[in-house]
């Protein structure tokens, strides 16, 4: 049997059914004046399904998959109706591919996730849709190159990371390729160059 709870003025606040006490289907909740601002479904009292929040002017501010009471799937997060983010969950954490938009829908980060953390390659855009920075993650931290781009696409400086410090050699070039500055680094420290190596 279909449920409802009501605001003092006799608006529908919610509507939702039980199953030994606990919800199970459909759940819409709303605001005073009757606007839609929320659409969940439930298995056994937890969250199963797709849930889709809503602003009150009706536009969708969220929408994600949940498994068993925690995010499980893709959710899909909006700024004036405007896509902002798509993100991938599994088991509650963050994980797999997710992109970020910028005001105007367009992409503006593209990075990996592996439970909860970044972990892999970041590629991040400009407004034009020019990559202006790429850069490796290990259990969230920078390792490996990080590399950033001239609006040409030509490289515009590589620095290597290890556990998030810098680590060897950075190199800065001119946008016609040359090399303009090289530095290095040990455990986040510039160092002389040639590097010393201690025995």
């Amino acid at each position: 049997m279909l449920l409802s709870d009501h605001y003092p003025n006799g608006q529908t606040k919610q509507t939702y059914r039980m199953i030994d006490g606990r919800l199970e289907g459909e759940v819409c909740l709303y605001s005073p004046d009757g606007i839609l601002l929320e659409r969940a479904h439930f298995r056994s009292g937890n969250l199963n399904g797709e849930t889709v929040v809503y602003d009150e002017q009706g536009s969708i501010t969220q929408r994600a998959m949940f498994k068993d009471g925690v995010l499980g799937g893709e959710t899909s997060l909006f700024i004036g109706g405007v896509l902002r983010a798509r993100l991938g969950y599994v088991g509650g954490k963050q994980t797999g591919q997710s992109t970020l938009y910028d005001n105007a829908g367009v992409l503006a980060q593209r990075s990996h996730y592996r439970d909860g953390v970044l972990h892999g390659e970041s590629v991040y855009y400009d407004a034009a849709g020019h990559i202006v920075r790429k850069a490796i993650y290990e259990k969230g931290l920078f390792h490996g190159p990080v590399c950033e781009y001239f609006i040409s696409g030509k490289l515009r400086e590589v620095a290597m990371y290890r556990h998030n410090k810098l680590e060897g050699e950075m190199l800065r070039y001119t946008e016609d390729g040359k090399v303009k500055e090289r530095l290095f680094f040990q455990s986040g420290k510039q160092v002389a160059w040639p590097p010393v190596h201690l025995r």
